[in-house]
């Protein structure tokens, strides 16, 4: 068999459907406490390498576990319940690969997740040391009062 794409998104599906599904294998996993699942595949026209992940069951998103410490070196707030046009959000996560816009809210009626920058996210979220504020200066630097 050589492997393509589309052969190996199909082999994906059925393992996911035998190992995960209703197996042998799912009972040593609650009998563990941890959750499997397939991740990346690697392929060539030979050979098929995926990932095999287990985490715990109460095991944080990769988004999740940085947030804290980001939040606090940019002065956001994450028990702050942030409005805009009628609609509740949420901070609940960061990105550590994205440049632009690390930030992930989350819509507390939907559920659904968006991405954005940190400037509209010390908008929604930021303490108010955090927030920019201007200061007129001459042209040396010296504020003006």
């Amino acid at each position: 068999m050589e492997f393509s794409k589309p052969s190996v998104r199909a082999l994906r599906e059925r393992l996911d459907e035998s190992m995960f599904g209703n197996s042998v294998i799912k009972p040593i996993l609650l009998e563990l406490g941890v959750n499997a699942s397939l991740g990346n595949a690697k392929f060539d026209d030979d050979r098929v390498t995926f990932q095999l992940i287990i985490e715990n069951k109460d095991a944080l998103r990769e988004i999740e576990r940085d947030l804290p410490d980001m939040a606090k070196l940019y002065g956001l707030d994450t028990t702050k319940i942030g409005k805009h046009k009628g609609k509740s959000f949420s901070l609940v996560g960061w990105k550590r690969r994205a440049r632009k816009e690390p930030w992930v809210i989350q819509d507390l009626e939907s559920g659904t997740e968006y991405i954005i920058g940190l400037s509209y996210a010390q908008n929604l979220f930021g303490t108010e040391e955090s927030k920019p504020t201007l200061t007129l200066t001459d042209r040396n630097g010296t504020p003006i009062e």
